[in-house]
């Protein structure tokens, strides 16, 4: 890890916001939300008749408030702009190094949580590494390939030429860590394996696991930390399978219909990876 990354990232924890924008029933609303210029601030402004109702702290009397935080981003900023905002291409590469890294989105139901790490459209991310030849939405080319190769099991680097301006962080990181990999091959070998957990109503389920869904038993390991007895461990050979892995995975979420998310997930979901390696031997120093 260099050195500017462990004394920026690995201090504490960086929170970035990203405003999101207004669903159609919010138009008539009249709540103004902004962020500063210098990407660090963003305030929230309620009409005066809202204002004095909740009289939020330290608000003025139009009920304007700011707050700070490392990053604020306006509702037309990519997924390509957060990930580079965020650093998490760094973040990937410290994985790889062997450094524990956490990356979660945190906000209300409708915030845009699953939007920002998932993406609207996990099955087309999977069915454009099956067939590498078809354009993604942010390319320029204005037709496929008629005679496309075969569908691979899994697609050869570099992953990320073929992503869609609204895939989610979970894509871009595992594109990312895979061409890492491959970008080491020559020095080390890794192995790369998942996880995917549910937390709901108290109860942890395995959303990999065969069969029919238990809740699982979280204990206190010999280090102190949190384990999860008998937590399904999927291998993960390359973008494709990890992402075909992760969709099945995703479906059998608890999702319930919202006010404020037509199509909203009611649970916590919780994605591991681990990357073991070790050097080659003779892998050139």
């Amino acid at each position: 890890m260099n050195k500017s990354l462990e004394d920026s990232r690995s201090s504490r924890v960086q929170v970035v916001v990203r405003v999101r924008p207004q669903f159609k029933h919010e138009s008539g609303e009249d709540v103004a939300i902004t962020c500063a210029p210098d990407g660090s601030k963003v305030q929230v402004i309620l009409p005066e008749r809202l204002a004095e109702k909740q009289r939020l702290p330290g608000a003025t009397k139009n009920g304007a408030r700011s707050y700070e935080f490392d990053a604020c981003l306006s509702g037309n900023v990519s997924q390509e702009d957060l990930w580079d905002v965020c650093g998490l291409q760094e973040l990937v590469e410290a994985a790889l190094d062997g450094y524990c890294v956490t990356i979660f989105a945190y906000g209300q139901t409708g915030s845009g949580k699953t939007y920002t790490m998932i993406g609207p459209h996990l099955s087309r991310q999977i069915e454009r590494l099956k067939n590498p030849s078809q354009p993604s939405t942010s390319s320029s080319s204005s037709s496929a390939d008629p005679n496309p190769p075969p569908p691979s099991t899994d697609a050869a680097p570099p992953f990320h030429v073929g992503l869609d301006s609204d895939d989610g962080l979970l894509s871009r990181c595992v594109y990312n860590a895979f061409e890492g990999i491959a970008a080491r091959s020559d020095r080390h070998e890794f192995s790369v394996t998942e996880s995917c957990l549910e937390i709901y109503n108290e109860n942890v389920t395995d959303l990999l696991a065969n069969g029919k869904e238990k809740s699982l038993q979280v204990k206190l390991d010999a280090r102190g930390g949190f384990q999860v007895e008998n937590l399904t461990q999927l291998a993960c050979q390359g973008p494709l399978s990890t992402l075909k892995q992760l969709q099945k995975a995703l479906f059998r979420r608890h999702t319930r219909a919202h006010r404020l998310n037509e199509y909203s997930s009611r649970s916590h979901c919780l994605i591991t990876f681990v990357f073991a390696s070790r050097e080659r031997v003779g892998g050139g120093g």
